[in-house]
């Protein structure tokens, strides 16, 4: 059975934000990123839209699945593709409680992502935390939606092994679990040349203008990746830098 407008017009819509909030659905697609998905069952998946090919190469996760798989020309699939190139399969899931979890945040070493606007960015930071064993990422405002397509795409499934949490305007509760919350700027303290808490939050600002007053009043630490040489680079790229404090944060640990 083709698929109906009404369908096409829905999936289509998930491409923006707003229809994401509106439904609390988000899409995901290629064969590597919904096969972990399916397998993960850490989510709750509405339906699956592939092409008979991958239904033949994953015979085991099709049977477990049969009852919400529709089998989708190219021509179909391309409709309700965000890709250039549409890519097999994609799935239509349910989007997981975002609130924080106080429970989560006691320990470990957490990432706050103030106003990270680019998904590809905001994408590569959660793979980043996922390996290196960061407890969890949160968003504040102006950040771009973590189930953004292009944003899961860039994680390459990460978001499924790290949880991710969105703050409301009014909770400064958040902020007030942690002992220590280093801030990443340009007039912080030399990043290799601290002893840097394990149980920690740190911070990464955006991509132009770095972190908010609001926030750096927040933090009990500036920290700054030093240049090498005679670099005339002006800044880091915000998921770089994310991953260079991830290691250094991480290197204690090993």
């Amino acid at each position: 059975m083709p698929l109906s407008l009404n369908k096409i017009k829905l999936l289509r819509s998930l491409q923006q934000k707003k229809f994401r909030q509106k439904y609390n659905f988000f899409i995901a697609e290629g064969p590597k990123i919904c096969a972990e998905i399916l397998e993960s069952n850490s989510l709750e998946i509405m339906d699956i839209f592939a092409l008979q090919s991958w239904i033949d190469n994953q015979s085991i996760i099709a049977q477990k699945y049969q009852s919400i798989i529709t089998v989708v020309s190219e021509k179909e699939l391309k409709k309700i593709s965000g890709l250039k190139t549409s890519n097999l399969v994609l799935i239509q899931a349910k989007i997981p409680d975002l609130t924080v979890n106080h429970s989560l945040i006691k320990q470990g070493a957490h990432l706050f992502c103030d106003s990270i606007q680019d998904p590809g960015n905001l994408g590569t930071i959660i793979r980043i935390a996922d390996w290196f064993g960061i407890s969890s990422v949160a968003l504040g405002k102006g950040s771009v939606d973590p189930y953004n397509s292009k944003t899961i795409q860039a994680t390459m499934g990460s978001f499924l092994r790290v949880p991710l949490m969105i703050l409301e305007d009014d909770d400064a509760s958040y902020f007030s679990s942690f002992d220590c919350i280093y801030g990443a700027a340009m007039e912080g303290d030399n990043l290799y040349e601290q002893k840097l808490e394990k149980n920690a939050l740190y911070v990464i600002g955006n991509e132009g203008k770095g972190i908010s007053d609001e926030i750096k009043s927040k933090c009990t630490q500036l920290i700054s990746i030093p240049k090498g040489g005679e670099s005339n680079a002006e800044s880091l790229n915000a998921a770089v830098a994310a991953g260079i404090i991830c290691a250094e944060a991480n290197r204690g640990k090993c």
